[in-house]
């Protein structure tokens, strides 16, 4: 499945070049960021149990850092690599991409933004000054960079999200190439 590629590509991409730099863990410890696909990984029971009754976002909204599973707090500092809805024809498909990123600063100033402002401009650098993605995937054309740094106050958890869109050519099937059915143009969205 190429969307999955490009989410495989991306996850590479990104751990290694986030590689160099190191970020504040929970426990206070400098550490690489973790780079994790459509979403953060259930460790345990006890987390499905709080997942069932809050949605990832009310956990990180609403719950004290002490009343995090600490499974939960493990996953910081991270990026999530998220497929979103994908266009394609024959010929091309554009696929859209977020990066959901976390970051975990219990320094009293409250500048932990700081850090997902840092991450954010990271990405922008990497995807603008080398457009490729592995040997199939670029940046799309007239791609905006859209980055979103989150406005609630999440104190330690600071987030954001980077939206991007990346082009790559669809699998084709043999029949289709060899009778020439016309364009169709296909919309796939995923959650």
């Amino acid at each position: 499945m190429t969307p999955q590629k490009l989410q495989d590509a991306l996850r590479k991409e990104l751990e290694e070049e986030f590689q160099k730099y190191l970020f504040k863990n929970c426990k206070g410890e400098r550490v690489a960021i973790r780079v994790f696909g459509q979403f953060l990984p259930k460790e345990n029971d006890k987390r499905m149990e709080l997942k069932e009754e809050k949605s990832e976002e009310d956990l990180l909204m609403l719950l004290p850092e002490e009343d995090l599973p600490e499974e939960y707090r493990e996953c910081y500092p991270f990026i999530q690599v998220i497929l979103y809805e994908q266009v394609s024809d024959l010929e091309s498909a554009i696929q859209h991409v977020s990066f959901f990123i976390g970051v975990h600063d219990n320094d009293l100033k409250n500048e932990g933004i700081r850090e997902v402002l840092n991450i954010m401009e990271i990405i922008r650098q990497r995807f603008f000054q080398d457009r490729r993605v592995g040997r199939r995937f670029f940046v799309a054309p007239n791609t905006k960079f859209i980055a979103l740094p989150e406005d609630n106050d999440t104190y330690p958890y600071f987030h954001g999200t980077v939206d991007m869109y990346f082009q790559f050519c669809p699998a084709r099937k043999k029949e289709d190439l060899q009778y020439g059915i016309e364009k169709d143009r296909i919309s796939a969205r995923l959650y």
